[in-house]
């Protein structure tokens, strides 16, 4: 409403108080005669009837007319100067500037519905917004653009978070899943009601039960594309950590291993046997005296048609003959320390062979979802064969963007989410980390939780760049101070009135000498790093396990930070129901 509609309704008001004042009084002074009109109740008149007595008696009985006039205006005149008076005094006042250090404040619901995730049908689960003394409402986000989320161990992330997302979310998805449980809560209904192929790879599992995957068939041979494919996935294998090739002995690892690789894969082509895997590289590898798989890979011929030796794989060879025999044996070693992990019997049986093709994660006729399982107790062991697999995905579904009429083709047939539950678990991948800023172009959304914030810098350093390529940040109560910093100076600033009161003369006296107060604006975080440490946990029992879900910090680029509930899927009858059903 504007200031002149509110100006205009105070006056009307105002006028019509005194209009009824003047009624009252006339018909007060002329006994309530029966001629006098506009009467709704007994000795009750319409507010305005003085105007109509007015005209119709005024002449007759000016006196008395004028007499009631005068002490109605001597009333207003009364009530004029008592307004004025606490008008000014009001006015008086130090002007209060709110917004002078900062405008930070917690998200009303209608900035929260302006960001078109309350209440939404479809999309990601995000988190809850409780309204005041109402029901918990649901913030899904079905954009394209990537989240992260700040989530101590046993905080509920999994079941507010992960579990609702796999349960509603009806396309594909890749899932890093650490013990199974995901896999075990989600699965039937994603494969019976949201019709997806189901594939879990769990490296550790002994069982066969386990998806197959071979690095090693998804190097495209005898392409333009057959070194980088091989040097991507031996690069992975020696840099077990993520911090690049360091030494001489994993660079010309490098070198040798990805040439000894296309030359087993050739042979394997030419001669028609199944596609090698990486067990079989290494017994290939320790089979023969090194001088006669060096002079094999110099003289065989990769390219039988034309009858030519692969010029890449011989330079790979020639370059080892030329090398010290001591040099020589510390690469071969080097080699040899990374290969080992794929002569375990339970890995070699789950890495022998591909179950699937991982350009068909996104483009077969119905969306696939695939767990990818890790053993806690094998995580280290396990990173480089994850690692692999991870850069693989990326490499081939993020391909060349094509245009028609000037747009974005669609180049897939299902988008993919990234549920990376325990991101930091696989370890550095600096193509995600480069990837991430324009992989949504290709239908890819990622869904990052981490512990903390120092998980991700001790992987990817202070510099990184996942965090401000998320457009959406959620953060349950954390246990990390860097964290709570974090989480406080993304809240903003705010600006909060400080009142100072002076006060002089003695201070045994019955009345003191004068009092004077005055305002001060000061700035303060929103949220200060002890406010957002001690926000409410989930409610647990002795054992652990959550009964009720606590508050939670959600964070949409562009507009004011949301102080949430978390959700539990337990205590939602339609996913509890989705979770019971069977694979």
């Amino acid at each position: 409403m504007s200031s002149k509609i509110k100006k205009f309704l105070i006056l009307f008001i105002v006028f019509t108080i005194f209009s009824s004042i003047t009624t009252q009084f006339l018909a007060y002074t002329f006994e309530y005669q029966p001629s006098l009109r506009g009467e709704i109740y007994p000795h009750i008149y319409q507010p305005y009837a003085w105007i109509e007595w007015h005209i119709n008696y005024y002449r007759e009985f000016e006196p008395i007319f004028l007499d009631i006039y005068s002490q109605v205006l001597f009333g207003f005149s009364i009530f004029a100067i008592v307004y004025m008076t606490i008008f000014l005094l009001f006015k008086r006042k130090e002007k209060k500037h709110l917004s002078v250090h900062g405008t930070a404040h917690w998200a009303t619901k209608k900035e929260i519905e302006a960001t078109h995730t309350l209440n939404r049908k479809d999309g990601l689960y995000i988190g809850g917004w409780k309204e005041k003394r109402k029901a918990l409402h649901y913030l899904r986000h079905n954009g394209e653009e990537h989240v992260i989320t700040f989530a101590p161990t046993r905080s509920g992330k999994g079941v507010g978070l992960v579990i609702p997302t796999l349960l509603s979310w009806a396309e594909s998805a890749i899932v890093l899943d650490i013990k199974g449980e995901n896999y075990a809560i989600t699965a039937g209904w994603r494969k019976h009601y949201a019709n997806n192929k189901i594939l879990k790879f769990n490296p550790n599992d002994p069982t066969g039960e386990s998806s197959k995957f071979n690095p090693l068939e998804e190097i495209r041979l005898d392409s333009t594309y057959e070194i980088a494919d091989t040097e991507n996935i031996v690069i992975m294998l020696l840099d077990e950590k993520g911090e690049g090739l360091k030494d001489f002995w994993e660079k010309g690892g490098k070198t040798f291993l990805s040439s000894f690789i296309l030359h087993t894969l050739y042979i394997a082509k030419n001669e028609h046997h199944p596609i090698p895997s990486l067990s079989d590289i290494y017994k290939s590898l320790n089979d023969k005296e090194l001088d006669n798989i060096l002079a094999d890979m110099s003289s065989y011929y990769h390219d039988q048609a034309n009858e030519l030796t692969h010029p890449a794989i011989s330079t790979g060879a020639m370059g080892l003959i030329n090398l010290a025999d001591r040099t020589r044996g510390d690469i071969i070693a080097t080699v040899n320390n990374i290969l080992s992990l794929y002569i375990d019997p339970v890995i070699e049986l789950n890495t022998k062979r591909s179950d699937f093709k991982l350009s068909e994660l996104m483009n077969s006729q119905e969306p696939v979802t695939l767990y990818i399982v890790i053993d806690p107790e094998n995580i280290d062991r396990m990173q480089p064969l994850f690692r692999v697999l991870m850069l693989q995905i990326l490499k081939k579904l993020i391909k060349k963007l094509e245009f028609k009429n000037g747009k974005q083709t669609k180049s897939y047939k299902h988008r993919m989410l990234l549920m990376l539950d325990e991101f930091t678990a696989v370890g550095k991948i600096d193509f995600f980390e480069k990837s991430l800023a324009y992989m949504a172009g290709y239908g890819i959304t990622a869904y990052i939780i981490i512990q903390d914030i120092e998980q991700l810098y001790r992987i990817y350093s202070k510099e990184e760049t996942i965090t401000s390529n998320c457009h959406i940040k959620i953060a349950f109560t954390p246990n990390k101070e860097d964290t709570a910093s974090l989480l406080s100076k993304m809240t903003g600033t705010t600006t909060v009135v400080k009142s100072n009161i002076t006060t002089s003369g003695k201070r045994l006296s019955l009345i003191l000498g004068s009092v004077s107060q005055s305002y001060q604006e000061v700035s303060r975080p929103l949220m200060t790093v002890d406010e957002i440490l001690r926000l409410p946990k989930a409610k647990t029992t002795a054992t652990g396990e959550i009964l009720d879900g606590g508050e939670m910090l959600i964070f949409i680029a562009g507009h004011a930070p949301i102080r949430g509930k978390q959700i539990l899927f337990f205590k939602d009858q339609v996913f509890l129901d989705r979770s019971e059903v069977n694979l």
